[in-house]
């Protein structure tokens, strides 16, 4: 990703508040990145919000928004396993769903959990010109 990073082009890490698998508190995320996983005075490269709600009722705007733009990138669901409602096919299916945006902040395009850098690397090129 850093061979396509140029000035007016950042990343954004938005933490992700999916069905409680990080139940730790803003600053308990920092401080596990830097002293725990992957620790050693780690700090991530981009920029990291707080977690957000991504589904459900109380699902953040940004990502209501992406999820009304952008397809599921998955597609499979086990519907009786989600706690929140209402459950649609939109629904990020798990952690670590990624969204390309555009200059104007606006969703492109959503990656599974599993995407590979290299497809989104692909994409952000297409993205440039």
């Amino acid at each position: 990703m850093r061979s396509v990073l140029r000035p007016g082009v950042m990343g954004r890490v938005l933490g992700c508040a999916f069905d409680n698998q990080e139940p730790g508190s803003n600053d308990e995320i920092m401080n596990t990145l830097k002293y725990v996983r992957p620790g050693s005075g780690f700090t991530p490269a981009f920029p990291l919000t707080q977690k957000l709600d991504v589904n459900g009722l109380s699902a953040h705007s940004f990502w209501s928004t992406a999820r009304s733009v952008c397809p599921s990138p998955s597609g499979v669901y086990l519907l009786q396993f989600y706690p929140w409602t209402p459950v649609t096919t939109t629904d990020v299916a798990w952690n670590f769903e990624k969204v390309l945006l555009d200059v104007n902040l606006r969703p492109i395009r959503r990656y599974a959990s599993t995407a590979a850098f290299s497809t989104i690397e692909a994409d952000l090129k297409w993205l440039l010109g």
